[in-house]
Order: C-alpha cells, then structure tokens, then sequence
C-alpha cells in the first residue's frame, strides 16, 4: 500500500513502543529455544528487537523500503525487503512465522492462497501466530488504508483445513486504544 510507503516514519513512530509481550508471551512457549522465526510484514521491527531479546533467531520481512530500513537499524535484525504476496516462503524452514496484523489488507479471496505460502516456510510441528481485525466486511480509514475484517467462525475452519492446530486464540482490544479488537492465534503445523 501506497501508505506504508510514503508514511513510513509516521507509522514507526505510532507502532515503535507498543509492548508487544502480551500478544507474543503466548507464542514463544511453544518454541524451542533459540529457534529462527520470521516476522512478516515486520512494520517498525518492534517485534523482531523483542524477540531477539528473548533469544531467538528474528528475521523481518517488510516491503516497505522505508521501514524495512527503519526496523533493520531499530532492532539489529535481518530484514529483507520484498512483499510476501509474491515471496517463495517454500525454500524456508523454521520454527515459527509472526502474522502480527500483517494479512488486515489482504482481501478474503486471496487469504486462502496467501496463507499456504506463508505456512509452506515453517518446519513441520513450526508455530504460526496470526492476528486480524475482528469484524464484518471492509473497512476504510481516514488514511486510506483497506482493512479486511474477520469473525471467528469463518476465519477457524480455514485454519483447520490447512493441516493447522489452534494452541491458543483470544480476542483483545487494540494496544492503540483504536476501539478495534483482535483475533489472534497461535496454531502449529501437522507433523
């Protein structure tokens, strides 16, 4: 999106210094220690410093040009700028893929497609964390951004038919203070 582009330092700024422990704590309990995990759509690299923190082996994918640089200098990780929807997740095989609000622009009829790709880049037994915007159809903000909006009962059988297992879902309230909520998962490949 056009926005990510050109506002790359504004969207820095507002997403930098969210403490992501209570949407990621969930997540790194099913990882073994010191593994390599992916952060796609990596925004600000918040979440890649954070799980470096923890021990872990973080990799960003941003295709912003303007974050990916941002969030390479902000947390010491590699972050490869490209864009997922076209990216060869298959030559990959790690321990976990961070989804953190990445898939909100993708429309319904390419999550599917977009989905397996990813989940193709983890080890068997890998840990996918995903989270999206709870609602109902699409929503525009002020910024121009297109947002897809999930409920739970649609989003939980596509999981399940592409050989993933729920460990853990919730649904909380936006750490911006937006009024939006949440749907986050934390599923793990068959074996």
């Amino acid at each position: 999106m056009d926005y990510y582009h050109k506002e790359f330092q504004s969207y820095f700024n507002a997403t930098v210094h969210v403490d992501p422990a209570p949407f990621l704590l969930p997540v790194i309990t099913h990882l073994p220690v010191g593994g390599e995990v992916w952060d796609v759509g990596c925004g600000s690299g918040r979440d890649l410093l954070w799980l470096k923190q923890k021990g872990f082996k973080a990799v960003g994918l941003e295709r912003s040009q303007g974050l990916a640089s941002l969030a390479a200098k902000y947390s010491g990780c590699r972050v490869i700028q490209g864009d997922f929807n076209t990216f060869d997740f298959s030559r990959l095989a790690v321990d976990a893929i961070f989804l953190t609000g990445a898939l909100v622009h993708v429309p319904h009829r390419a999550f599917l497609p977009l989905l397996r790709n990813i989940i193709a880049g983890l080890k068997p037994g890998g840990v996918l964390f995903l989270s999206l915007k709870e609602g109902h159809g699409v929503r525009q903000d002020e910024k121009g951004r297109r947002f897809y909006l999930w409920q739970e009962d649609d989003l939980v059988p596509l999981l399940q038919q592409n050989f993933l297992k729920i460990l853990n879902s919730s649904k909380d309230s936006s750490l911006l203070a937006t009024g939006e909520n949440w749907l986050a998962h934390v599923l793990k490949k068959a074996l």
